[in-house]
């Protein structure tokens, strides 16, 4: 959770949308793309980013919402999925 730290750190009050990219970025590439897991650093990251006033996280993804969902469990995130 070191740069959700630093964002909510630098940030000087306005909201930020915080585009983010699941495959590579969130998650690493996978042989398996269906069995890719969110790590608990990352899951930590965007349940503090969610819970900020000060970002408004997006996921964006060409997979389906129904797989991004299952993978992010509860969060409360908006998503931009299947590009």
């Amino acid at each position: 959770t070191e740069l959700a730290d630093i964002l909510l750190e630098t940030v000087d009050g306005r909201r930020t949308i915080l585009f983010i990219d699941f495959d590579g970025t969130l998650v690493d590439f996978s042989p398996a793309p269906e069995k890719v897991v969110l790590s608990s650093s990352a899951s930590s990251a965007l349940r503090k980013l969610s819970k900020s006033d000060r970002f408004l996280p997006v996921i964006v993804s060409g997979r389906t919402r129904n797989f991004l969902q299952s993978v992010l469990l509860s969060m409360d995130i908006d998503m931009a999925a299947e590009h």
